[in-house]
């Protein structure tokens, strides 16, 4: 059977935010490991989730208030997993 185009375009958008966010990963994972050997894993986990929050709804027709980036952060607990800084 195939996808109607809906279908497809939600695979689509799927697939991009998937991309995005490894991404994001990435570019964050330095800064991630370094501040996970000075700070607390938690402290760490947080700023990888707070910064893709703020990513998420920088549009200015979704406001961003702190109690929706507080749910936010709280509701996707592993977006960012963070990475030992030590090798195992």
């Amino acid at each position: 059977m195939e996808d109607t185009p809906n279908e497809a375009a939600k695979q689509a958008s799927a697939s991009m935010s998937l991309a995005l966010a490894q991404r994001l990963e990435a570019f964050l994972a330095p800064l991630l490991v370094y501040l996970d050997g000075q700070l607390d894993k938690r402290l760490v986990r947080t700023l990888g989730q707070l910064v893709q929050v703020i990513i998420e709804f920088r549009h200015a027709s979704h406001g961003l208030l702190l109690s929706e980036l507080g749910a936010t952060c709280s509701r996707q607990r592993k977006l960012l997993p963070v990475r030992s800084a030590s090798p195992t």
